[in-house]
C-alpha cells in the first residue's frame, strides 16, 4: 500500500525535489519523507509575524477581511480552505483507495469513496463543510479541535457527531465499536494530561476502518492524547496521525507502532502563543521528529494538502 498522490496546485517542491504539481502522482517509498518545501516555508514564515492574539480576533467574523488582507498567513489559510472545499465537491477517491485531506493543525477529512469523516475539524468557516461531512469525530473539547458550529450544523442535518463531551451528539467515554454504514470506528479513550488525575479519559483516539471498498484501510488519530499506555489499536495501522509533543517520544511510538504512514500533526497552530515553551510547534519540530522516524514513510501535511491513499 501507498501513498501514490498528492492534489493540490499550491503544492511547488518536495523534500526530495520532486516537482508536485497538481494531479501528478508519485510514488513513495518506506521511509521517504513526504513534505512541500516551498509552500511549508512561506506559511512557517507568514506565521511567525501573527500573534495568537491576532488570529482569535480574525476568528471573530467582523475582524476577518481586514485582518486577512494584513497578514499573509491568514490568506494562505483562506486559499487552502477554498481548494479544499472545491476538492471536496468533485473528487472522489478510485475503488481502493481513500483521499486524506488535511485542513488546519489536526483537523483531517477522510473519504473512503463511500463515506467522507471529518476528525478534530476547527478553523475558520468550517460550519460549511457540513454538506461534504458524513460524520464528525472530536477527541476532546478544546477549542482548536472542536468547532461547536460545525457540531450544530452537523447535528442539524441528522448527521453523526461523536466524541465524549458533546452533549448534543453521542457521547463515548469507553474503549467501543461504532459502526457506520461500512466504516468501522474503534473509540480508545486517553488522557491530555495522564500526569494530572483530573484530566483522566478526556480524551478519545479514533481507530478508523475505512470499510470494504477502500480495501480496509486503517487510520489511527489520537488527539492530544499524552499517555503512550492508551495507544492500543486492534489493527495493523495503514496511516497514524499523532501530536508531535505529548509528553512522550511520538518518533518511538511511531517505530513500535509501525504504521505505514505517520502524518505528523499539531503544527502552527495559531491560537497557541510564540513562547519560550514553544506551544506552537513549528514545521522544523516536525522534521526533527521525520528524521527520526524508521519503519514508516513520514509525512509533513500542510493546509489544504490532500493525499491519495492507494493499494
Amino acid at each position: 500500500m501507498s501513498i501514490i498522490g498528492i492534489f493540490l496546485s499550491i503544492f511547488s517542491s518536495h523534500s526530495k525535489s520532486q516537482n508536485l504539481s497538481n494531479e501528478k502522482q508519485i510514488q513513495l517509498e518506506q521511509g521517504e519523507i513526504i513534505f512541500s518545501n516551498t509552500y511549508g516555508q512561506q506559511i512557517q514564515n507568514a506565521a511567525n509575524l501573527c500573534s495568537d492574539s491576532t488570529y482569535k480576533q480574525y476568528l471573530k467574523k467582523s475582524n476577518s477581511a481586514k485582518l486577512s488582507k494584513k497578514f499573509e498567513v491568514l490568506a494562505l489559510y483562506e486559499s487552502a480552505f477554498a481548494k479544499l472545499k472545491e476538492s471536496l465537491k468533485n473528487s472522489t477517491p478510485p475503488k481502493g483507495s481513500i483521499f486524506i485531506r488535511q485542513l488546519y493543525n489536526m483537523g483531517y477529512i477522510i473519504h473512503t469513496g463511500k463515506m467522507t469523516i471529518g476528525i478534530d475539524l476547527s478553523a475558520k468557516y468550517v460550519e460549511q463543510l457540513e454538506p461534504y461531512l458524513d460524520i464528525l469525530l472530536i477527541t476532546h473539547a478544546h477549542s482548536d479541535h472542536f468547532s461547536e458550529s460545525l457540531a450544530i450544523a452537523m447535528k442539524q442535518n441528522n448527521k453523526p457527531v461523536v466524541s465524549c463531551f458533546w452533549q448534543k451528539g453521542l457521547v463515548v467515554r469507553k474503549d467501543t465499536f461504532l459502526r457506520f454504514d461500512d466504516v468501522l470506528i474503534h473509540t480508545i479513550p486517553g488522557d491530555h494530561y495522564y500526569w494530572d488525575v483530573h484530566s483522566r479519559n478526556d480524551i478519545l483516539m479514533y481507530e478508523i476502518d475505512c470499510g470494504e471498498l477502500a480495501n480496509h484501510k486503517t487510520i489511527l488519530h489520537s488527539g492530544d492524547n499524552s499517555n503512550i499506555k492508551k495507544v492500543l489499536p486492534t489493527n495493523t495501522i495503514d496511516v497514524f496521525i499523532p501530536h508531535i509533543r505529548m509528553g512522550y517520544s511520538v518518533t518511538d511510538l511511531v517505530n513500535t507502532l509501525k504504521p505505514r504512514y505517520v502524518f505528523l500533526s499539531h503544527i502552527l497552530e495559531l491560537s497557541h502563543p510564540q513562547t519560550e515553551k514553544k506551544y506552537r510547534w513549528s514545521i522544523k519540530d516536525a522534521q526533527e521528529d521525520a528524521a527520526k522516524i524508521f519503519f514508516s514513510t513520514s509525512v509533513i501535511p500542510l493546509w489544504g494538502e490532500s493525499f491519495l491513499l492507494n493499494k
